[in-house]
């Protein structure tokens, strides 16, 4: 039952099961990695050997021989299995033959590249309906957007309307003036904790003295 699985494997002298990508793995260092100095606090320690036990240690030397024992039997019946097979392929096979696996290999493939085409067909009309979906989404939403900035810019533009009545221009500003003369604001004043302002009284007694005394 294994012979079948290794039908492709090389039966050359090097050969080795070992040699496959499933077996490659990969380090990842927990710690520091290798390749860093050895840390300064532990340059001088002297790492104590752990030293095994004569009974311990010839029975793990038992235990690793029967285990290298029992994997190069298995290697070598494998490679002879594979090597059987292949010697009566050969002997058995013919061009009549051959081209009939290649056909019906060829045939194999043909149907799973049309089934493969049919999935990449729907899985592209989804993602194409997906887009078109989005796409209407990102409109919509940027017709609500400019319409709520187009109201802003309204509001805005009407408020400056309103604001611009009481601008002075070249033909009011006579009026603006004599109404400024007319009606005086002093800033002179000082607020309290609570927000109410103090010195409107004196500030307009120092000014109505100033005026008085300005006058022939």
């Amino acid at each position: 039952m294994l012979g079948g699985h290794f039908s492709k494997i090389s039966t050359t002298s090097s050969f080795n099961l070992c040699y496959n990508q499933v077996c490659v793995q990969s380090v990842r260092y927990a710690r520091k990695p290798r390749w860093l100095p050895t840390a300064p606090s532990k340059v001088f320690r002297v790492p104590e050997r752990h030293v095994l036990p004569h009974d311990e240690s010839i029975e793990w030397q038992r235990l690793n021989n029967n285990y290298r024992t029992q994997i190069n039997s298995l290697r070598r019946y494998l490679i002879k299995e594979v090597e059987e097979k292949k010697k009566n392929r050969e002997m058995n096979a013919t061009p009549a033959d051959e081209e009939a696996e290649f056909q019906r290999c060829l045939a194999i493939n043909e149907s799973w590249n049309q089934d493969i085409a049919k999935m990449r067909t729907l899985r592209i009309e989804e993602e194409n309906e997906k887009r078109r979906e989005q796409i209407l989404i990102n409109i919509e939403n940027k017709v609500e957007r400019q319409q709520k900035q187009k109201e802003i810019v309204e509001e805005k533009i009407k408020r400056e309307q309103k604001a611009a009545e009481s601008f002075i221009t070249r033909e009011n500003i006579d009026q603006a003036i004599e109404r400024a003369l007319a009606n005086p604001i002093s800033y002179d004043f000082c607020i309290d904790l609570d927000g109410n302002r103090k010195g409107d009284s004196i500030v307009k007694e120092e000014s109505k003295i100033i005026e008085e005394q300005q006058q022939p």
